[in-house]
């Protein structure tokens, strides 16, 4: 679950990557990234493509394959029923990750990982890398948002056919990797909590339809270095949890190699990570996590945001390819390529590209 902000960032940078994959600018894009990184995290991805790290597994591409309900059904299964409590729940599928939208100026919703049930409830994973104090907020549109899907129909049925009593509920799992303040200062041993009814001020106690559950992955791990150094045996269920809270953590991954459900979770990651378009996704990622104010302000804001804009009222593909010029004039204006290079990247002769960057506030 990222801000409005991270997923525009990381959706238009991997789309920019993604267009010069298989070009001689991929090499020195990635490079210019990497050197507006802190050192750490431009460390920690090369050491995750030359297969000597593992990236979370709560990293929105890799999350979305690890707990894919059509993929790998039997462990997207076991993580639910688990953290639910409800060992009769069956997946049955995935589901469309695009929220309900009324009200044409509402924000749309996007889900992580939304999940259909064989009872016909919907469920969605979200993952949250870092502490979001706004969980609860967040937690109650989304679930709405989800209980309003549940109360529409195709577009092949009537309306009419659908009452109150046909809506199944929904079950919205919020995994967190540092846990907010919230949790964080709530005394309590346990890392799972859910929200499953409605209390009055009388005591009237109720079932909701939205099924909520907050799950603490940082207290997962601390608990289960505890058990482990205690010589106890943890649960499946709180192995996959500290998994998913660090999975280069060598004593989980021994751990997790022993539940059978669990044992090729790292194998996966480890083969995900060799696909170039998971690459390029988890470089943006990176790089909209970092705190990069100057880069992500000249290169992202003014060059994709102002092509992509462009290209909505000309269609999206044009608008990919504007932005992707954009890129190269900032490149090339920076002298960080040959204004050659960039001309041959961008399909056109050296004084048309000139006079094309031009026109987008670049002196070449």
């Amino acid at each position: 679950m990222s801000t409005k902000d991270e997923i525009i960032s990381v959706g238009l940078l991997n789309e920019v990557l993604l267009e010069f994959a298989d070009t001689k600018i991929y090499n020195e894009l990635t490079d210019i990234l990497l050197r507006e990184m802190p050192a750490h995290e431009a460390a920690s991805y090369r050491r995750m493509i030359a297969g000597e790290e593992l990236p979370p597994l709560i990293s929105d591409v890799i999350a979305k394959k690890v707990f894919s309900p059509d993929e790998n059904r039997e462990l997207t299964e076991f993580l639910l029923r688990e953290v639910t409590g409800d060992q009769s729940i069956s997946v049955s599928g995935g589901a469309p990750n695009e929220g309900y939208s009324q009200n044409r100026h509402a924000k749309k919703m996007i889900f992580d990982v939304p999940i259909t049930l064989l009872d016909r409830r919907r469920v969605d994973f979200e993952f949250q890398m870092i502490a979001q104090d706004f969980s609860m907020t967040r937690a109650e549109l989304y679930a709405s948002d989800m209980l309003m899907i549940q109360y529409s129909v195709d577009s092949n049925d009537r309306k009419g056919n659908l009452s109150y009593d046909d809506v199944r509920g929904v079950i919205l799992v919020i995994f967190m990797r540092n846990s907010p303040k919230d949790f964080a200062g709530f005394n309590s041993r346990s890392h799972i909590h859910r929200f499953n009814s409605w209390v009055s001020d009388t005591g009237m106690q109720v079932e909701s339809l939205r099924n909520i559950i907050f799950v603490q992955l940082d207290k997962a791990l601390a608990q289960f270095h505890e058990l482990h150094m205690s010589g106890g045996e943890p649960s499946a269920l709180d192995t996959l949890l500290a998994l998913m809270a660090d999975v280069n953590d060598k004593d989980v991954q021994l751990e997790a190699e022993k539940v059978p459900v669990l044992s090729s979770i790292c194998s996966n990651v480890s083969l995900y990570v060799q696909e170039k378009e998971v690459q390029t996704m988890l470089l943006a990622e990176k790089f909209a996590q970092a705190d990069l104010n100057a880069m992500r302000t000249t290169m992202l804001r003014e060059g994709l945001e102002r092509g992509l804009e462009q290209g909505r009222a000309q269609g999206l593909a044009e608008g990919r390819v504007e932005g992707s010029k954009e890129v190269l004039y900032s490149l090339a204006a920076r002298r960080k390529i040959s204004l050659e290079d960039a001309a041959e990247e961008a399909g056109v002769d050296v004084d048309t590209f000139r006079a094309q960057a031009k026109l987008c506030g670049f002196d070449l």
